[in-house]
């Protein structure tokens, strides 16, 4: 803001994301949650109360890594994704069976295409 000028050999924009919204509805439409910010964290947080088990639409780097902490906490937790492995626009395709494989010894269950 004061214009400095700051050189770089490379830069990052890292401008954060926008989830996507499924059209869903029904008898548990209410249940699904979206997490973007703290305060969403903090909805889906106290909406784990008493529940043991948590189903996670997207197997990106923030599901896995949400997968990979719920699972640790002693949720049951399944990853949907229409993909054929996770990671899938990230890793070739035998990083994802690495990243599934280790998910799943830790008790993580995947629903794949």
């Amino acid at each position: 803001s004061d214009g400095e000028k700051i050189i770089y050999g490379q830069l990052v924009l890292a401008l954060g994301a926008d989830q996507v919204r499924l059209p869903l509805s029904g008898d548990g439409a209410e249940g699904i949650l979206t997490v973007n910010d703290l305060d969403d964290y903090k909805k889906f947080r106290d909406a784990l109360i008493g529940r043991a088990r948590v189903c996670i639409i997207g197997a990106g780097l923030i599901g896995c890594e949400f997968a990979n902490d719920l699972v640790a906490s002693g949720y049951r937790v399944d990853v949907i994704d229409i993909g054929a492995q996770p990671l899938g626009r990230l890793l070739p395709p035998e990083g994802g069976a690495f990243i599934q494989k280790k998910l799943e010894e830790a008790g993580v269950f995947f629903h794949l295409s």
